[in-house]
């Protein structure tokens, strides 16, 4: 029930748990009235449980205000502030080869090899369905690309327009459904589904439109339940076009959004309104803020591409939490607050500070897609002038290069770059020029040819190869910034 309630004569439980005490954490900041500062400074109690492994975090309960004492000793424990797999959802699967499941399979009697061929052919037939399906959606057009939202780009000039669904049909709807239980981690238990069987297919490899993403190592998804049972008030997982307060993505009693909050970095064009698709960041960091347990945060480590389910629990009175990573490890840091500064200065030890940045950086940019010339900058800032209307920089965006390539200016669209530079300086204006990390990949471009030289790039699946993927510039690879040698190298060409 989250009580804190330990039995001092059973030493097999005792033997099963770690309690770690710390403090004290002052819950106010330096703004708050004195009078409201009794018993402000409070310990907290991190209790490990091996089997089945679970965490829970608490911090002291002030009562003397309640009692109108000012015992330092009268505390007592509500529930956690934060709670993981208390509702035992943490998982993880095992790396395997896909040799060696084959042999395992080779081996299987008649019986379970004819099962497997009928799985086979309902795959077939599944995927020929579906391959029928993609071709009459583009109308039989020839695709050259795909925009970050994942809707085709035809050779013609031509974009796949997006399909508009109605709510009402879409709830009744048996693909939404098959969708909706594809999401839901099941675990074969009795009275659930005795023939239920998970689903293997697209096990070892997946394909979107194109492109085919191979696993070789099989399905390495990790995940866990983190649970708030004393907040209603989460927030974080930035990057998504949705409120500031997290909502519920799943449940019984009416959630807000139909899909998982998703972690991934993408660069989306056109992107949806109060929705949960990924953008632009993935920052898997949720803080949670209650009047009884202040603030405390939680923040998953893990790059992958990530989903995270909000549910009610508690009866409405506190919130839970379930994180499925597409791989990589379970690291979870718990960020005990237990006030918003206190929070963040935690949290920037993890992450690290950035550079103090310079004044002019922190005034108002103008940005946008794109200028097409200097004739057009001038314009844009000459409007400004006439307007008075302050601004401290002026973006532009890659159009402004040769061919995409760089660190070079288009000589015909931007023939005078350093006087135009010294123009806006002259009237307090500074200019940024976008630069992307991907690099174009031309024998002749210097910069290409300096990364292949000194093996900068990221390699490919074979460890051999240069990684040649897609961007705006066509042909591109990626420069490896998890090198010191390539980070620096990088930095060296920003020395004019």
């Amino acid at each position: 029930n989250g009580s804190l309630i330990l039995d001092n004569n059973d030493s097999d439980e005792l033997k099963n748990l770690v309690l770690l005490k710390f403090g004290d954490m002052n819950m106010y900041d330096d703004y708050t009235k004195e009078e409201d500062q009794e018993c402000a400074s409070r310990s907290s109690l991190l209790l490990i449980q091996y089997q089945p492994f679970s965490l829970h975090l608490w911090r002291e309960i002030c009562t003397s205000s309640i009692n109108n004492k000012k015992d330092d000793d009268d505390v007592s424990y509500g529930l956690p502030m934060v709670s993981m797999n208390s509702d035992s959802l943490m998982h993880f699967e095992i790396r395997r080869n896909k040799e060696d499941e084959q042999k395992l399979n080779d081996n299987h009697d008649i019986s379970n090899e004819s099962e497997q061929q009928e799985g086979n052919d309902a795959v077939d037939t599944n995927l020929q369905e579906e391959e029928e399906e993609e071709e009459d959606r583009h109308g039989g057009k020839e695709i050259v690309g795909y925009w970050e939202d994942g809707l085709a780009i035809y050779a013609d000039g031509t974009r796949e327009e997006k399909k508009e669904f109605d709510l009402e049909d879409l709830s009744s709807n048996s693909i939404l459904q098959k969708e909706r239980k594809r999401r839901i981690l099941m675990d074969v238990q009795e009275g659930i589904d005795e023939n239920f069987q998970f689903d293997t297919d697209d096990m070892w490899e997946e394909k979107f439109g194109d492109h085919l993403d191979t696993k070789p190592y099989g399905p390495m998804s990790v995940g866990a339940d983190i649970s708030f049972p004393a907040s209603t008030h989460l927030f974080g997982l930035p990057e998504h076009a949705s409120s500031t307060q997290l909502k519920r993505t799943t449940g019984n009693n009416g959630a807000h959004y139909q899909e998982p909050y998703r972690l991934y970095n993408l660069d989306v064009f056109e992107y949806e309104l109060d929705e949960t698709m990924a953008l632009y960041g993935e920052v898997p960091l949720i803080i949670s803020q209650s009047k009884s347990s202040g603030t405390v945060g939680v923040f998953w480590f893990n790059p992958t591409e990530t989903f995270v389910d909000v549910d009610s629990t508690n009866e409405g009175k506190g919130s839970t939490t379930h994180w499925i990573s597409e791989s990589g490890i379970i690291d979870l840091f718990l960020i005990p607050g237990p006030n918003p500064k206190a929070l963040y200065q935690q949290y920037a030890t993890i992450t690290g500070r950035m550079p103090l940045p310079p004044m002019w950086t922190l005034g108002y940019h103008q940005c946008r897609w794109n200028y097409r010339d200097e004739e057009d900058v001038y314009q844009v800032h000459n409007k400004f002038e006439e307007l008075d209307y302050p601004y401290d920089v002026l973006w532009l965006d890659i159009e402004h290069t040769d061919g995409k390539r760089y660190f070079t200016w288009d000589k015909h669209l931007f023939p005078n770059p350093i006087p135009m530079q010294e123009k806006l300086k002259s009237q307090g204006r500074n200019m940024v020029t976008i630069i992307d990390p991907h690099i174009k990949r031309d024998n002749h471009y210097y910069i290409h040819k300096e990364a292949t030289s000194k093996g900068l790039y990221i390699k490919d699946k074979t460890g051999e190869k240069d990684y040649d993927g897609w961007c705006w510039p066509g042909s591109s690879s990626y420069l490896d910034f998890t090198s010191e040698e390539v980070r620096n190298w990088w930095a060296d060409q920003f020395a004019y």
